[in-house]
């Protein structure tokens, strides 16, 4: 490939946002599959035995993940290409 190739294809690349995309839809993921996993640890434990600490650990962590979430899409959604630029 010639480097007018690999421009037009970087620039395509690019211009759709492949990689953030990827990238925000396997978090995304792992984020429904930690809730998901924290939930269920939760609830599997008997009821006598879920204290505070459990109880904090589950928000924590999910807050966590979600704040997180929530950093990754505002940098995506931020960072996009100015397409009124181009005319």
């Amino acid at each position: 490939m010639d480097k007018d190739k690999h421009l037009a294809l970087a620039e395509l690349i690019d211009s759709y946002r492949v990689i953030p995309r990827v990238f925000l839809l396997t978090w995304s993921w792992y984020t429904m599959h930690l809730g998901w996993y924290l939930v269920h640890w939760y609830t599997v434990q008997p009821a006598n035995e879920r204290g505070y600490e459990e109880s904090a650990a589950l928000i924590g962590i999910f807050t966590a993940a979600l704040g997180f979430t929530k950093m990754i899409f505002d940098k995506y959604s931020s960072t996009g290409r100015d397409w009124s630029a181009d005319k």
